[in-house]
């Protein structure tokens, strides 16, 4: 059996993770999500907490090093829970502010790129599932807004 990874864990032994789903302008239109590193498709940025660390700070930390963006948090989407890989990501709303030439994780390849919310819903049941989640939670949140 591996290790488990360094990082935060709650008293159920679930990852503690942070996660942004990030928006490029006030329409909400365009969600950002970032290439998977151990196969083909794409993501919905964010990663693990670290010892000491703020979930909130983690998951900007992690749009910076994942997607080489600067954010402005706006709001919550909750927490979710996989309880395959054991991890409870809270996930946030996000504008991004700032969009860097260089981060850290372009160097090995990682990429960025802007889906309109339809588009991105179709690529993550494709390539990660669990983070449709994520998206069908904030277009659940606005249709409730608007009735």
């Amino acid at each position: 059996m591996a290790a488990p990874r360094p990082g935060t864990y709650d008293k159920d032994g679930y990852r503690i993770r942070g996660s942004c789903v990030c928006f490029r302008n006030d329409s909400k239109q365009e969600v950002l999500l970032v290439s998977r590193r151990t196969s083909d498709g794409w993501m919905v940025p964010g990663g693990g907490v670290e010892l000491g660390e703020e979930v909130e700070h983690a998951a900007i930390r992690e749009l910076q090093e994942e997607a080489g963006v600067l954010i402005s948090i706006t709001g919550s989407l909750g927490i979710f829970d996989n309880d395959v890989s054991k991890t409870r990501t809270t996930v946030f709303t996000a504008h991004v502010t700032t969009e860097l030439d260089t981060w850290p994780e372009a160097e090995t390849g990682r990429r960025r790129q802007w889906f309109t919310v339809e588009h991105a819903l179709q690529e993550l049941a494709r390539s990660k599932p669990t983070h449709m989640l994520y998206i069908e939670k904030f277009v659940t949140s606005q249709n409730d807004i608007r009735t």
